[in-house]
């Protein structure tokens, strides 16, 4: 499947940023979190951790990192939108070791219900999460954003998805007032 330019321009100025911030925020957000503990807020923390998780996933498989078993006709892949992509064995061992392990977490844990967590717990912290995180955002930079010369999306002033940054479910809008770092 070939893309059109007007898609590579939504899927750089929108879609992406969109999934990038939700793979950072568990780490951006990391002294918000520590003040919602006892809250009956606290868990937006576990929904980011898995937003995190999810989005290391997907862009694992957007990167070439992760081997897709039977490639689907609508995916979409860094080299697809002029980047390039990033073998798993072309990283470090350590880097290999974190996102492997993040990813057999993520199939275990998010992707699948599945009953044996034998082998998770070394990734199942947030440091192997913050860890993969920074990984992939770096393999992000290398590989489609240097690539294309653009700069990396700033996901405060960025509006990733629309005109406003959040719809919610009563039509109203908000964006937001906090500070992400």
């Amino acid at each position: 499947m070939e893309l059109t330019e007007a898609q590579k321009v939504a899927f750089l100025d929108k879609h992406i940023p969109h999934r990038l911030c939700l793979l950072t925020t568990f780490r951006d957000r990391q002294p918000w979190f520590r003040e919602r503990i006892g809250h009956p807020d606290c868990d937006l923390l576990r929904a980011a951790k898995d937003s995190a998780l999810i989005s290391i996933r997907m862009f694992a498989e957007f990167l070439g990192l992760k081997t897709v078993d039977g490639k689907r006709n609508d995916a979409v892949f860094v080299d697809m939108l002029g980047g390039t992509s990033a073998p798993m064995e072309d990283l470090p061992n350590k880097e290999r070791s974190v996102i492997g392990g993040l990813l057999r977490r993520a199939n275990k844990e998010l992707a699948h219900l599945t009953s044996d967590y034998t082998g998770q717990d070394e990734f199942n912290t947030a440091k192997a999460l913050v860890d993969g995180i920074n990984i992939i955002e770096g393999l992000l930079r290398k590989h489609l954003y240097e690539p294309l010369k653009r700069s990396f999306p700033d996901l405060v002033k960025e509006k990733p998805i629309g005109d406003d940054w959040h719809q919610l479910v009563d039509g109203k809008r908000s964006v937001p007032d906090f500070p992400r770092k």
